[in-house]
């Protein structure tokens, strides 16, 4: 019943998706799994037009974190964010990775990192040390990430996701 055709097809903004939609950060604010986001930041794919923008000096978000770099300077609505987020004191940064992926398990515990080299004797074996060991590394990398860019100590859950300091996905399901 709705007309989900991109912008560029219609010249009638009646006959294009952006009237019946709502956008992913006004989204992600209004289902989120706390009673308040004031003081906190929000991790964005791409700079916030100005709906956007509204809906995060609303909420009172105080940092938000761009993936990447600006690519869309010249669109009008982008702009109309940038002001409006520049004259409410929210700060903007932009976030480029040092890796290109990185694999989060939200249902497993994170055990502690150790190695024991010693009891590695064949090259079979030897192989599966390399293997364990960069699961370690990769899972030691998102804790550190997790806790340096969200706060959020994934040690800290147990319980097949369950803690009693963070709501889990299958709390929030």
């Amino acid at each position: 019943m709705f007309p989900w055709r991109a912008k560029n097809d219609s010249t009638d903004w009646l006959h294009t998706k952006d009237p019946y939609i709502c956008d992913a950060v006004s989204n992600a604010i209004l289902n989120k799994c706390t009673p308040d986001v004031a003081g906190t930041r929000i991790y964005v794919m791409e700079y916030p037009n100005s709906e956007s923008a509204k809906v995060i000096i609303q909420s009172g978000i105080k940092k938000v974190i761009v993936l990447g770099e600006d690519k869309n300077q010249d669109d009008i609505e982008i702009q109309a964010g940038r002001i409006l987020l520049s004259m409410a004191g929210v700060e903007v940064r932009y976030h480029t990775p040092s890796i290109s992926s990185l694999l989060l398990d939200f249902v497993g515990t994170m055990a502690p990192i150790t190695t024991n080299e010693d009891s590695w004797t064949s090259a079979d074996e030897g192989l599966e040390r390399e293997k364990i060991e960069l699961e370690q590394n990769q899972q030691q990398l998102a804790k550190e990430l997790l806790l340096r860019e969200a706060d959020y100590d994934a040690s800290l859950v147990k319980d097949n996701g369950k803690s009693p300091i963070y709501i889990s996905w299958q709390d929030y399901l």
